[in-house]
């Protein structure tokens, strides 16, 4: 099968894909989202360019049922863009937030979606059907630091963040009325509260995500670390009380909880750079990637996880420097030719330089 590529911009700030693939939102590293579509013969055509943001876009989210593109921008604002009349509308999202908006995310059911921010606040935005807006509300003093990434739990009340204090926790996002009650069914804790906090070793975390079950949670440092919770039973978690952010609430190291059960946590070592990105493909099968343009597999048995294989070697990351190499030296000579012309000029004035 050939592989048709495309460079869509020289940068890019973050992207998301729509879920038959058919469309893609990007970020040029300003503040615009740009929208392409797949055609017949496999080629992106750019179709809209949004400028509703003032700042750098952080981050966007294509749900995968309703079709929304949710976006989040240092300019603290945040928008849910919908389609209509072949054309992309946005609602704006009331998010209350004092400082920058750094990544954001759907949660599984579409009811709600998370923003992390640099104010060290989480927003869990839903939809007011009478105002016609979408509100928010802010788990705050939780963070020492900035949200640098989120992932939601299948059962969507769950909610993982990555933080640049160390720590990666797990809160409680119940909001009755909201979430479906049969997921409310049995639940203790209430909103905000911080019932699982693992540390990460003194670097901070760049990303976090859930397996499919539900059941292990993994997130990567920049101490070059890949550290994974297995053994969480969501409704245990649920109905368990919530940590302080001062005293270690538990016996097992770096993780902390109320639980009775013992979960089992393992911090891989990594020689390669860190990473930024992990995505569960099974339940024992994740990928990252990061800082060293590669990507790894991982694959567990019993909970125990090890370097499988390296999927991408750094022949892609090698051209793709050569392409920069070659952009910036046309760049300079242009420059160059540009001098060259100008000198032709006779200056109007003698002691003009």
């Amino acid at each position: 099968m050939a592989t048709v590529s495309c460079q869509l911009s020289p940068q890019m700030s973050c992207h998301a894909w729509s879920a038959d693939r058919l469309h893609l939102a990007i970020c040029p590293d300003n503040n615009e989202i740009h929208i392409y579509r797949k055609s017949a013969l496999g080629h992106w055509q750019r179709i809209h360019a949004l400028s509703e943001h003032d700042q750098l876009v952080s981050g966007l989210d294509w749900s995968a049922q309703g079709n929304q593109l949710v976006s989040c921008s240092h300019d603290r604002n945040s928008y849910v863009f919908s389609w209509q009349d072949q054309a992309l509308k946005p609602e704006m999202v009331i998010t209350r937030l004092s400082k920058a908006a750094t990544c954001v995310r759907w949660s599984p059911s579409e009811q709600k979606f998370a923003i992390g921010s640099a104010a060290k606040a989480i927003c869990i935005c839903y939809y007011e059907q009478e105002s016609h807006w979408w509100a928010s509300k802010l788990i705050r003093r939780q963070h020492d630091s900035s949200i640098l990434a989120v992932s939601w739990h299948p059962n969507s009340i769950l909610l993982a963040t990555a933080s640049s204090d160390s720590k990666c926790r797990v809160f409680s996002t119940v909001l009755p009325g909201v979430d479906s009650e049969q997921n409310l069914s049995g639940i203790t804790s209430r909103f905000g509260d911080c019932l699982l906090q693992i540390d990460s070793l003194s670097s901070w975390c760049h990303a976090v995500a859930w397996s499919p079950s539900g059941c292990q949670l993994a997130f990567a440092s920049h101490g070059s670390t890949l550290q994974c919770v297995a053994g969480i039973h969501a409704v245990t978690l649920m109905c368990s009380k919530a940590v302080s952010q001062d005293v270690v609430t538990s016996a097992s190291g770096p993780v902390q909880h109320h639980l009775q059960q013992q979960l089992k946590h393992q911090c891989v070592q990594l020689r390669q750079l860190p990473f930024k990105v992990v995505a569960f493909l099974a339940e024992n099968v994740l990928i990252a990637g990061g800082f060293d343009g590669e990507m790894y597999l991982f694959q567990s048995q019993n909970y125990d996880w090890q370097l499988s294989q390296t999927i991408q070697g750094k022949l892609s990351l090698l051209a793709l420097t050569a392409h920069i190499t070659y952009c910036q030296a046309e760049h300079w000579q242009s420059y160059d030719a540009a001098a060259f012309d100008s000198a032709q000029t006779c200056l109007a004035v003698q002691h003009a330089i």
